[in-house]
């Protein structure tokens, strides 16, 4: 047990350019799934090596936990993948999960089952920028598929696929609560709206060359107001 936890240090402190999360995954195919106790030891040389590189994280997630009631923190357990999440380009390691159900005393099924459950955790690299494409019937009514194909055309041929230089993915979703400025897609956390083809080719480029366009109405809507002004409640100021 104590060579294998100097093992999986030693792994983890060599400096290659990994990243610790990368470090664990590519760890982890050294060991096979019946050799638990390497496995264990490994684990806890992951957690050393991130109490000291990554102290600010740490913080951050005592900070979360602190909002719970005493005996209740595995509830933060979303606001930690997230966390998490938003912290290695939009993706959440296996590494990571496990830390986390060993930060807040639980399983690491119960921690996985909550990452597998909700969409809106990625447990795979989708790339610096992850757009996500409305599809639902107001967005395909107005141009969704047009929207669609230049993805496939600029980032790569299959949803989930990164592109060819690692920033980008896209992928189809269902609504997005946004069909008045239809159609429209969300990159990371912020939504491109009123779009067409060119205005989408134009913002697709400037992701590839690792610039965030600006996000909002690409047809200088305010808000979800009528494109034409109001038809409605002229009497009102500021309706």
């Amino acid at each position: 047990m104590i060579s294998a936890y100097k093992e999986g240090l030693n792994f983890l402190d060599k400096d290659d350019g990994l990243s610790a999360a990368k470090k664990f995954n590519e760890a982890e195919l050294l060991f096979p799934q019946s050799e638990w106790a390497p496995k264990s030891a490994l684990m806890a040389a992951y957690s050393y090596y991130a109490y000291n590189y990554y102290g600010d994280s740490i913080y951050e997630l005592e900070q979360f936990i602190k909002k719970y009631p005493k005996g209740k923190q595995q509830s933060a357990v979303m606001a930690l993948l997230y966390l998490v999440q938003s912290q290695n380009n939009n993706w959440i390691p296996l590494a990571a999960m496990r830390y986390i159900a060993k930060f807040l005393d639980m399983s690491y099924i119960k921690v996985y089952e909550v990452a597998t459950f909700y969409s809106m955790f990625s447990l795979a690299p989708v790339g610096k920028y992850f757009v996500q494409i409305c599809t639902t019937t107001p967005c395909m009514i107005r141009g969704a598929n047009n929207v669609l194909d230049v993805c496939k055309k600029h980032i790569a041929k299959n949803q989930n696929e990164l592109s060819k230089n690692k920033l980008c993915s896209w992928t189809e979703v269902e609504c997005l609560g946004s069909c008045v400025s239809a159609p429209m897609m969300q990159i990371n956390q912020d939504y491109f709206e009123d779009l067409d083809e060119k205005k989408t080719e134009e913002i697709i480029q400037m992701l590839l060359n690792d610039k965030f366009p600006k996000p909002g109405s690409y047809r200088n809507r305010k808000n979800t107001a009528p494109e034409n002004g109001r038809t409605t409640l002229l009497e009102v100021k500021n309706a």
